[in-house]
């Protein structure tokens, strides 16, 4: 701790940066978190982008902000694989056929616009308090009875952003350092509190996305 801290006041470095590939259930350390180094998941997910692959990275970007990854970058963004190489049709876009101009919007895309919609270049990660629950398979900022939630701002924290998933591993597997199983409620209440804001002040939209389950590629 001490060293990194020297390292930023001797070099004039503004910020220092900690890439890790596939963070998953391990996330970040108390103590990177506390420094406030800008911690990325610099390649992530790599899982067939079917209903299935849809949870999984719906999943890790909130369980991704948790851990204080302000970036999730995903391997990779457009499939371009012939039909049935490793890891076709992983990414959010799938075009197997570049040079016919076609291509197949998966589910990944539609669960990016959770984040894409609500929010804007420069809005800030809101941290959470560190758990009093028991510690949950998903990282950080668990609800009650299974599911995370991930909380953003704008920068004067006039308007913000509430994410929150409630998959079973069942419906978000991923293929790499995915936790354990986990319990999820059918139904459970939640309150958020957030300092400096009124939300009963605010116009508010929900948007939700229930199921891909009956998603299929052509």
């Amino acid at each position: 701790e001490d060293g990194i801290r020297d390292a930023q006041e001797s070099r004039g470095l503004g910020d220092v940066y900690k890439r890790q590939h596939y963070p998953g259930a391990s996330g970040s350390t108390a103590q990177e978190r506390r420094l406030g180094l800008r911690l990325w998941s610099s390649e992530d997910y790599s899982t067939y982008s079917d209903a299935t692959g849809a949870g999984c990275w719906a999943r890790l970007l909130v369980q991704n902000v948790g851990w204080g990854y302000s970036a999730s970058i995903s391997w990779y963004l457009i499939s371009s694989f012939a039909r049935g190489m490793d890891y076709d049709s992983d990414g959010l876009i799938r075009a197997a056929s570049p040079s016919s101009g076609h291509f197949e919007v998966t589910p990944m895309l539609w669960v990016t616009l959770h984040w894409t919609l609500l929010a804007r270049p420069g809005w800030k990660l809101m941290p959470c308090p560190e758990p009093a629950l028991p510690h949950s398979p998903t990282g950080r900022c668990q609800l009650p009875h299974g599911g995370n939630y991930a909380v953003l701002s704008s920068p004067a924290s006039s308007d913000f952003s509430i994410v929150v998933h409630a998959f079973d591993h069942a419906s978000s597997m991923c293929i790499r350092n995915d936790p354990p199983s986990w319990e999820v409620a059918p139904n459970q209440t939640v309150e958020f509190s957030l300092p400096g804001m009124d939300p009963a002040s605010l116009p508010s939209t929900l948007t939700q996305t229930r199921s891909c389950s009956s998603w299929v590629y052509p």
